[in-house]
C-alpha cells in the first residue's frame, strides 16, 4: 500500500510538471508573430498604376495618330500634358467656335493631373510599407491539461482536465 502511494505522489508530480511545461510553452506560442507579407502598400500602388496608365496610354495613342504640333510630347510620362498644353496657341480671332480647342486643352489637364496623381502615389506605396502581421492568439486558453489529485468513495487516484 505505501509503493502504491508513493507512486501514485510520483506520477501526480510527473504529471504537474508536465502540465506546467505545457501551458509555459502554450503562453511561449502566444506571443510569437510571423510576418507574413512587408513590401511596397498593394493599394497604393495599384490605384498608382491605374492612374498613371490609364491617361498615359490614351495620350501616347492621341500622340500616336495626331498632327498636331506638340502632340508628340504627350510621349513623355507627367510633364508631356503640360508641354503639349503650352504649345497650344490660343484660338483664333476670326474662329468663330473654339469649343474643340477649349476640350482638349480641358483633356490635356486631366491627363496630366491623374498622371501626376498616379505617380504620386507610386512614390507613396514605397513610402509607406504596407505590413501585414499574423498573430497566433489565445493559444494558452484553447490547449489547457490539468492534472490533480482526487479522492472518492471508492479510493484515490488522479483526475486530468484538459480544454482544447
Amino acid at each position: 500500500m505505501r509503493v502504491t502511494k508513493i507512486a501514485l505522489v510520483g506520477a501526480v508530480a510527473l504529471f504537474a510538471s508536465l502540465s506546467s511545461e505545457s501551458r509555459a510553452h502554450a503562453q511561449e506560442v502566444a506571443h510569437q508573430t510571423e510576418t507574413v507579407y512587408e513590401g511596397p502598400n498593394r493599394a497604393l500602388f495599384w490605384s498608382g498604376v491605374v492612374a498613371l496608365g490609364v491617361p498615359y496610354a490614351m495620350g501616347s495613342v492621341v500622340a500616336f495618330d495626331s498632327s498636331h504640333r506638340g502632340d508628340d510630347k504627350l510621349y513623355i510620362p507627367v510633364a508631356g500634358p503640360w508641354l503639349d498644353f503650352t504649345e497650344r496657341g490660343g484660338c483664333p480671332v476670326a474662329a468663330s467656335n473654339c469649343t474643340t480647342e477649349s476640350v482638349n486643352k480641358a483633356l490635356l489637364i486631366g491627363d496630366g493631373v491623374f498622371q501626376a496623381v498616379g505617380t504620386l502615389s507610386l512614390v507613396g506605396a514605397f513610402l509607406t510599407p504596407e505590413r501585414v502581421v499574423w498573430r497566433e492568439r489565445n493559444v494558452s486558453q484553447r490547449a489547457q491539461l490539468r492534472v490533480a489529485p482526487m479522492t472518492g468513495r471508492n479510493g484515490t487516484g488522479l483526475t486530468v482536465l484538459g480544454s482544447f
